[in-house]
Formats: structure tokens, sequence, C-alpha cells
């Protein structure tokens, strides 16, 4: 016959259910899990690329605030400024040819811009380095030419680089005010009217430099104006 197995008694058990424990592994025990530190160097390569450049932080108002303070001023002296080679004030037909001309591109610009502009791949083009380039190189060959053409006397040249550079204003105001729109709603109170000041400053200043210094800067302010919006899309992307 065969021998019967001895029953465990309950210290045994108890001894072995204590033993089988210890080697059984432990499937819900929770998975510690690692702090990252400060000085991760994972966490603070992310942290960096995340990170605004370092000069942000001190271009970051400034380039906002003159940025459309010098688009101002170019439209203040595209109205008013004299290009005549002696400091003379412009005939009366002149600055009526001009503002007709200057503000019927406005007009024309905005009206397009209303119809087509609040589109997303519009705005997304609109804002491009490349359109905002672009629109600089326009404006600035535009204020060259309304130079050269009354220097020259010729009112169809005048009249066609004034509608140049009224379109290119259009569309700098209109991605300006799309950047301001889009940002922190203190920027509209703040800087739009601390910047039409500026403007206006700006433009009476060159206006009574000399003949040869202020056509550098009347034709030099629609670049300065699309690169100060370029930095400031770069620092807040919109």
């Amino acid at each position: 016959m065969e021998a019967k197995k001895p029953k465990d008694t309950p210290a045994r058990k108890t001894a072995s259910s204590a033993h089988d424990t210890e080697k059984r592994p432990v499937s819900n025990a929770p998975v510690p899990v690692l702090n990252q530190t400060a000085d991760d160097p994972i966490d603070t390569e992310s942290k960096r690329e995340s990170e605004p450049p370092s000069w942000a932080r001190y271009t970051n108002i400034p380039f906002r605030l003159l940025g459309y303070g010098v688009l101002m001023g170019w439209h203040f002296l595209l109205i008013y400024f004299s290009t005549a080679l002696e400091a003379t004030e412009p005939d009366a037909y002149v600055l009526l040819l001009r503002q007709l001309t200057l503000n019927a591109a406005l007009a024309v610009t905005f009206i397009g811009l209303s119809l087509t502009g609040r589109k997303p791949n519009m705005l997304k083009l609109l804002l491009s380095p490349l359109a905002i380039a672009g629109i600089a190189v326009t404006g600035t060959v535009a204020t060259a030419g309304i130079i050269y053409a009354q220097f020259c006397d010729v009112a169809v040249a005048t009249v066609a680089c004034m509608a140049v550079a009224g379109a290119s204003e259009g569309l700098l105001l209109f991605a300006w005010l799309h950047f301001y729109s889009e940002t922190e709603t203190n920027y509209a109170t703040q800087y739009i009217s601390t910047s039409i000041v500026i403007g206006a400053l700006a433009a009476f200043f060159i206006r009574h430099l000399t003949v040869e210094i202020a056509w550098v800067c009347f034709v030099t302010l629609p670049a300065i104006s699309a690169g100060m919006l370029a930095i400031s899309i770069r620092q807040t992307p919109v």
C-alpha cells in the first residue's frame, strides 16, 4: 500500500506561505519613477529649445512699439514730404495728387484684404518672412521711385510709384494690426496710440534734416518697419 503523506501543520503552512511570498514576483507593486532634476541634460536641452533667444527680452517691446510708429512716419512722409532738392514745400497740385493716389491705393488694398485676408492660408502667407521681405523691398523701391519721379517731374511715374507704395503700406498696416489683435489685449491700446505719436515725431524730424539724409531715411522706413514686424512675429508667433 502506498504510504500516506503527512498533512502540513499550521506552523508549516505559515512558513511555506511566507517562503513562497518571498519568491513570488510582485506584479502590482508600483514602478518607481525617477524624478528629473534641474541637472538632467535631456530636460535642460528641451527647455532651452522652447525658450526664446536671449536677445528677445530686450527687443520684444521696443520692436512692437517702434515698428508701427516707423510705419506711421512713412505714411505721413508719403503725403507731406517734399522730395525736391531744395528745402521747399511741394505745391498744392503735387500734394493733392499724392494724397488721392495714396488713399485710393490704401482703400483698394484694404477692400481686397477684407475679402481674402481673413482666410488662414492667406494670413499664413502674408505673415511669412518671405512675404514680409517682399513687401519691404516693394515699399523701398516705390519710395525711391517717388523721389526720382518728382525730381524728374513725371506725374504719371509719381502716381504709379505712389500706388505701389500705398499697396505696400496697406499690407504692412494689415499685418501689424493682425499681430496686435492676436497678442495681448493691451497692445492695441498702448502700442498703437504711442506708435502714432512716435511716427508723427519721426516725420517731423526727418523733414527738417538735410535733403540727402532725409531721402535716405524716407526710403528705408518701410524696410525698417517690415524688419521689426518679422522679428516681433518670430518672438510671438500669431
